[in-house]
């Protein structure tokens, strides 16, 4: 039985759109991840070889030079034929834990190596996971091979810590039976955690230290390579383990970097009335941010980190009158903007990678009585503007949600809510129910979802189960 350690790296981009991309030097690191990772499974007992799975691209070529320096053999393959899941079904998408390295990874290429070589099983671990714990993964292979796993997972860890096993009937049946799922980027990471067919799929429990601080510590992400940069070197060496880091100072570092989310209420002006909005009662001087000051924002957490910007608040984003300018200024990073959709310019909404309209109700007659000065009709138009210019469009267009803030006018009709735009969009809680690639018509919108109860005027301060969403 032999077992191949395949290091898996390609050029990283934001998994909002692959619209920024990320650094692509890991020189503040004081060591390449391949450097790190290959002196940490050095003389690892049980691994046969260490390898590099990597594309055939330009832009890999420093990799991959790299790795022929340091004497390993590189497995690179041709990216032409190879392509990306639906949005819906990326767990980035949803802000999950990420398996990056495997939710990218095209199946194809590592059905390729195992046609290449006779050997029994390969442990792929993604160059951004320099937290990978040597014991815990000597610990997981003993596992998958004593139980008979077709493959195994690490579970309780940190996003970027991860490795998984796979065993060589898996691979290659897939890469026989499924060439299609097998050239979508994550494609083989979808068959096993939603089976085509009864893989016995094993998970390692690591690590066993409870860390202080659940966090996005791949390699890749700014933050975490100035958390990297400013603790030494303890990640990097052989003997590395989670107990070192549950018990050091890293997570203090981590706060350093800037904020995650940064939410922005570009004006206070509204014509709605919303009966359960205090917007009305607040003793507030209309004003609007000063696109100055959003320039001065956009400049201190530049280098911070990778914040995501949610435009929000009492106000309609679409009444500030340089509302374009505002997000052309943050056009590199995640913008959520959220509208009641009573006026809204489509034309300025490239750099925004997610929309919500606040809808409320099902009918007019209850839209009314709730937004009291805003028209059913101007926002069933502009709905359906946005939804024709989604697809013609596609991904240069912002996803689409359908938002309703439950409180005690509507209440009755929030199941009424979840069962048409059910109609309409595909629930994350069917995704198994489906073939691969999807089996049906676009989406008119890409998610829905319930947010109450509202604890605005006129709210019930309870929560309620009902919640779906795409």
């Amino acid at each position: 039985m032999k077992i191949l350690l395949l290091l898996y790296g390609e050029e990283k981009k934001s998994i909002y759109y692959n619209r920024v991309p990320f650094s692509k030097s890991f020189d503040n690191l004081g060591e390449t991840p391949l450097g790190v990772l290959l002196k940490r499974f050095y003389r690892l007992p049980g691994i046969d070889e260490i390898r590099l799975l990597t594309s055939d691209d330009e832009k890999d070529l420093q990799l991959r030079n790299e790795a022929k320096l340091k004497g390993i053999t590189v497995e690179a393959f041709p990216c032409d034929e190879i392509g990306s899941k639906p949005l819906g079904y990326q767990f980035e998408r949803w802000a999950l834990q990420q398996d990056e390295g495997r939710d990218d990874l095209p199946g194809v290429w590592l059905g390729e190596v195992f046609r290449k070589i006779s050997w029994n099983h390969i442990i792929l671990v993604p160059l951004g996971n320099l937290l990978v714990d040597r014991e815990a993964l000597l610990n997981g292979l003993q596992l998958h091979l004593r139980e008979g796993f077709d493959v195994t997972f690490q579970g309780d860890r940190l996003k970027g810590a991860g490795w998984t096993i796979f065993q060589r009937d898996l691979v290659l049946g897939l890469y026989h039976k499924h060439p299609d799922l097998m050239k979508l980027r994550g494609g083989i990471l979808w068959a096993v955690r939603f089976p085509l067919y009864p893989f016995k799929v094993g998970i390692h429990h690591t690590p066993r230290s409870s860390l202080l601080v659940s966090a996005d510590l791949q390699s890749f992400q700014p933050r975490a390579r100035r958390v990297f940069d400013s603790i030494g070197e303890s990640f990097s060496t052989p003997n590395f383990s989670y107990d070192t880091w549950a018990s050091g100072n890293w997570g203090e570092k981590y706060f350093d970097f800037g904020p995650e989310v940064i939410q922005i209420e570009p004006t206070n002006r509204c014509i709605g009335k919303c009966i359960y909005c205090p917007q009305p009662h607040l003793k507030r001087e209309n004003s609007d941010i000063s696109p100055i000051l959003i320039e001065r924002l956009a400049g201190e957490v530049e280098n911070l980190g990778s914040p995501r910007f949610v435009f929000s608040g009492l106000g309609e984003p679409f009444e500030h009158p340089l509302l374009n300018e505002l997000l052309f200024t943050l056009r590199n990073n995640h913008i959520h903007l959220s509208t009641a959709g009573y006026s809204i310019n489509s034309e300025i909404l490239e750099p925004v990678d997610i929309l919500t309209v606040s809808v409320d109700a099902l009918e007019s007659n209850l839209y009314k009585a709730i937004r009291t000065n805003l028209s059913w009709d101007i926002l069933y138009e502009n709905l359906q503007k946005l939804i024709s210019k989604k697809a013609v469009l596609g991904g240069k267009f912002p996803e689409i949600g359908i938002r309703f803030l439950k409180f005690e006018t509507n209440n009755d009709q929030a199941f009424g809510f979840l069962n048409y735009w059910k109609k309409v969009c595909t629930s994350v809680f069917d995704l198994n129910f489906l073939r691969f690639p999807l089996d049906k018509t676009e989406d008119k919108v890409q998610f829905y979802q319930i947010i109450g109860y509202s604890r605005f005027l006129f709210s019930l301060p309870e929560r309620h189960p009902a919640a779906r969403r795409r």
